[in-house]
């Protein structure tokens, strides 16, 4: 075998071991550090339906002039109003359950589980970023006045994923999916902190 042939070989092994040493890291990584939501039937339709909003959503936002690095807060809160319109009056006949559909019951049922295992401090601290609110009618603006709460890291990771365009909020004890970018509610989870401890 020549030198060459022997720093190949060798070299090909040195990359199977680091290969292998990080696959093995990422596996015994803690689950909080990666997205655990289950892969059911109910949530492949959930992420299906998003796909479709975002796809909507970024129809819409075609229209909208975009954003400059110079654009005053004025201009991005016309431009987040602008957005927001062009979205209602393309989903004028959304109801709730729209985005959430026959995933709702599973979704609920992961939140319920996070909060029972929170301590009673933690509950209370989450509570008091949560105003007593009504359930927000979808479609509708997220009143600029209202905090938006911090939403729970760990609970964030056992929920399906969500692209850039949507986060989860509470709204009260509801869950909300809000437009980030139109501070539009674009579906919400009445009650879902309502049966818990």
């Amino acid at each position: 075998m020549s030198k060459n042939e022997l720093r190949l070989g060798v070299g090909v092994r040195v990359r199977a071991i680091a290969i292998g040493v990080a696959l093995a890291l990422a596996s015994a990584a803690p689950a909080a550090d990666r997205n655990t939501a289950p892969d059911t039937p109910a949530f492949e339709s959930f992420r299906e339906r998003v796909a479709a909003y975002v796809a909507l959503h970024r129809d819409v936002a075609g229209d909208v002039p975009p954003l400059r690095e110079t654009d005053t807060p004025a201009q991005i809160h016309a431009r987040e109003e602008r957005l927001g319109e062009a979205i209602r009056a393309r989903r004028a006949s959304a109801r709730p359950g729209d985005l959430f559909g026959d995933a709702s019951a599973a979704i609920a049922a992961i939140v319920r589980d996070d909060w029972s295992r929170r301590a009673p401090a933690d509950r209370e601290a989450l509570l008091a970023e949560l105003p007593a609110l009504a359930p927000p009618e979808v479609n509708a603006t997220v009143p600029p006045s209202q905090p938006l709460a911090t939403f729970p890291p760990q609970l964030l990771l056992r929920l399906p994923e969500l692209p850039e365009e949507l986060e989860y909020r509470f709204h009260g004890r509801h869950l909300i999916l809000r437009d980030a970018k139109a501070n539009v509610v674009a579906d919400v989870l009445p009650g879902v902190l309502e049966k818990t401890p």
